[in-house]
């Protein structure tokens, strides 16, 4: 499982990277991360810049700005935990197709290699004899 820590730094260190497999302990770490600061960005705007409840200040257009493409890109990675492509997020332009990517979010995603790339939890070690080990984390 990935810290809160380590989900936060993962996502911004592959910023633009839809590439790979996000497990769901960082989509939804990352996930948790963007509501606490979005929730802080919506209380500074309301105290510096005496924005209304509800309406989107500097501080928070910065942040989202500053965080859409690595949320964008995670949920591309944790579909593809799911054996899913990363087109499938146009299905949430409709009401319905919400709840199938909640449902793939929550999934656990296919255990080792699939058409996206390696487990996240899949560690491969080597022997000293050539040969080799693979263990979940």
């Amino acid at each position: 499982m990935v810290s809160f820590t380590e989900s936060i730094g993962t996502c911004f260190s592959k910023y633009g990277v839809a590439s790979g497999r996000a497990s769901r302990s960082e989509y939804w770490w990352f996930q948790l991360f963007l509501l606490i600061i979005g929730t802080v960005g919506g209380i500074a705007d309301i105290i510096i810049f005496e924005t209304i409840y509800g309406e989107k200040g500097p501080i928070n257009i910065v942040l989202m700005l500053a965080t859409i493409l690595p949320s964008i890109c995670v949920a591309v990675r944790r579909l593809h935990d799911v054996n899913r492509s990363g087109w499938w997020m146009f299905i949430a332009l409709t009401c319905v197709g919400i709840i199938p990517l909640l449902i793939w979010a929550c999934s656990k995603g296919t255990d080792g290699t699939n058409d996206y790339g390696e487990d996240p939890f899949q560690v491969t070690t080597w022997t000293r004899d050539g040969g080799f080990t693979v263990t979940r984390r």
